[in-house]
């Protein structure tokens, strides 16, 4: 009897230890597979030169690694400094070189010509009109060809304080009511503001034109902390180009035709003797002024408007955490400068673009895809960027208005023959601000330019002045 126990409890040992190994075995195979599997699959590399990106791309590469069975993304933080030559170094030596990178569209051009585009992406049916704005396209295309995926933009819009803005509807539409019932005493529901009321009358009072600006800091009574109406960076071409943007060509529609240069015409000079017209009204000292000074002051309260890119959201946002801001702030799009003269401003579209030299372009190419087309707000949260896809939903309404303004600017033009454009036009702005002769300040512009695309002397023949129309002429007229 006792016997027959013993023998039992040792069959239920062996079995138990038979078990015990055919799990260790199947335990040791699946993980044997997932290391053969690992092997197996495509490894693909995305340099990038942005550090606020890393968080962001860090999260982005694990959930792209999660959902691929046969790609695997890593992600490479690398210098900005001479970029593109790092990648061509790298790709011509066959060591450790991206099959995609981030890149600004005004850097494609020399991309394109140094073989670090693959053509992959311009027969990629994912870059439409229904996924992205025309804009984003107009910045990746290059000789009529989508050069890279559009990823997300930078641009410049009218921000403003709305506290300041609310606090004076109020008062205004409290004053109305009084007078409509001057029996009413104070804290009479029928003296009631609503936030219908003050967002309808925000939406009228906003400026449409800058004249409407400069008719605002006439009439306005300031609260003590404000200390300039309207202040921005008038050293920076990006936050100036608006007054030029809608009449000045640089290189075509798509920024990639050298000789196609129209700097230098009526319209131009309006626009800029109205912008030196400004000068005597916002008194701006170029040698004082910078962006972070007019960020700082706008976050202050001492600027009710100003011209600025998305980063002043992300400051915005980190000023009310730590207890800094105690504003409300809006965005909108930038006024045009009377009823006759339009304004467009300038913007730039960081792209993904699929190194020439890659061995896995199509897999590069889904995993670009992938990457602009996320669907979440968290880009903009985790690293302060704007993706430019159409259809996001965002919890803050100003992300919105950035997007819509951006979708009416002018891609920054990616030819290398003008790239220089930019410094020349901005010390043309400088001077103009501060009192140069308008219309041969912009002869001698154009006339540098052309010369230095087309390679031969280039005399401009001045054209006459047109018409002079004063900024406040439409304020004279109501």
């Amino acid at each position: 009897m006792m016997h027959s126990r013993k023998k039992r409890l040792c069959s239920v040992l062996v079995l138990l230890c038979l078990c015990v190994s055919l799990l260790i075995v199947a335990l040791d195979g699946t993980a044997a597979w997932n290391m053969i599997a690992q092997r197996n699959r495509t490894t693909l590399k995305l340099w990038y030169t942005d550090e606020d990106l890393t968080d962001y791309l860090n999260k982005e590469s694990v959930l792209f690694n999660e959902r691929q069975g046969r790609t695997r993304l890593e992600i490479r933080l690398v210098g900005a400094a001479e970029f593109l030559e790092k990648i061509s170094k790298a790709s011509l030596e066959g060591k450790d070189f991206p099959d995609l990178y981030i890149l600004t569209n005004d850097l494609i051009e020399k991309a394109v010509l140094s073989g670090l585009s693959s053509d992959f992406c311009a027969t990629d049916p994912a870059i439409n009109q229904t996924l992205f704005p025309e804009t984003a396209l107009r910045a990746v295309r290059y000789q009529k060809k989508a050069a890279a995926y559009p990823y997300y933009y930078d641009t410049s819009a009218l921000l403003y304080n709305k506290t300041y803005l609310d606090q004076m509807i109020r008062e205004e539409i409290e004053d109305e009511k009084l007078q409509e019932h001057p029996e009413a005493q104070p804290g009479d529901p029928v003296l009631e503001v609503t936030k219908e009321e003050l967002e309808a009358r925000e939406k009228k009072i906003l400026p449409h034109q800058i004249a409407d600006i400069v008719s605002f800091a006439r009439n306005y009574n300031a609260p003590d902390e404000v200390e300039a109406v309207f202040e921005w960076d008038i050293n920076d071409i990006f936050y100036n180009y608006f007054f030029v943007g809608k009449y000045l060509n640089a290189c075509g529609k798509d920024g990639d035709r050298t000789k196609k240069l129209d700097l230098y015409n009526d319209q131009v000079i309006s626009c800029m003797k109205i912008y030196q017209e400004l000068s005597q009204f916002f008194a701006i000292d170029p040698s004082l002024v910078n962006y972070e000074k007019v960020s700082k002051d706008f976050l202050s309260g001492k600027i009710v408007f100003t011209i600025a890119t998305p980063d002043m959201l992300t400051k915005i946002r980190k000023a009310k955490e730590e207890g800094d801001c105690a504003y409300e702030f809006g965005v909108a799009g930038i006024p045009a400068l009377n009823k006759e003269l339009g304004t467009r401003n300038m913007s730039v579209t960081s792209c993904l673009v699929i190194n020439g030299y890659s061995k896995s372009p199509e897999e590069a190419g889904r995993c670009a895809d992938f990457l602009v087309k996320q669907e979440s707000e968290e880009m903009f949260d985790s690293a302060g960027k704007l993706p430019v896809k159409r259809g996001l939903s965002y919890r803050d309404p100003n992300l919105k208005e950035f997007l819509r303004v951006y979708e009416d600017s002018v891609p920054l033009p990616k030819s290398m023959e003008s790239s220089d454009l930019w410094i020349r036009l901005e010390r043309a702005f400088t001077q103009i601000w501060k009192g140069a002769e308008v219309n041969e300040t912009l002869r001698l512009l154009s006339e540098e330019m052309m010369q230095q695309v087309t390679g031969k002397e280039v005399h401009e023949k001045k054209i006459p002045d047109p018409p002079t129309v004063s900024i406040l002429s439409d304020l004279e007229e109501e």
